[in-house]
């Protein structure tokens, strides 16, 4: 009985200290498993905000190129017009040099009452 009940307590403190051990090393892959998946996911994040930045930039150069592009536009039909304009001012006998002088006079807005339609 005594040998039964002390080998019975040797069965128990074994299978007791199996389970510890068991659950120490359970805890310890669910420790490491979190680890890789949080620096996983923090891999994640450093790529989606390196994406969203050289996104972010690309947009922004696009725009700046749109922007460029619509400038240069417009400056080539703010040209157009003054030049059709100086032509009628010289068709009118306005010599070269003045009629530039009051084309500037007007998109200044010297000239009340008058303005060039671009």
């Amino acid at each position: 009985d005594e040998a039964d009940r002390m080998e019975r307590e040797k069965q128990e403190a074994i299978a007791k200290a199996e389970r510890e051990k068991r659950e120490a090393a359970e805890r310890e892959a669910r420790l490491v498993a979190e680890k890789e998946a949080a620096e996983l996911r923090a891999q994640h994040a450093v790529e989606a905000e390196r994406k969203r930045i050289e996104s972010e930039h690309a947009a922004k150069i696009e725009a700046e190129h749109r922007a460029e592009l619509a400038r240069q536009a417009n400056q080539a039909h703010r040209k157009k017009i003054c030049n059709e304009a100086l032509k009628g001012l010289l068709d009118l006998g306005v010599d070269e040099a003045k009629g530039k002088e009051i084309l500037q006079a007007i998109n200044k807005g010297l000239v009340p009452h008058v303005s060039i339609k671009f």
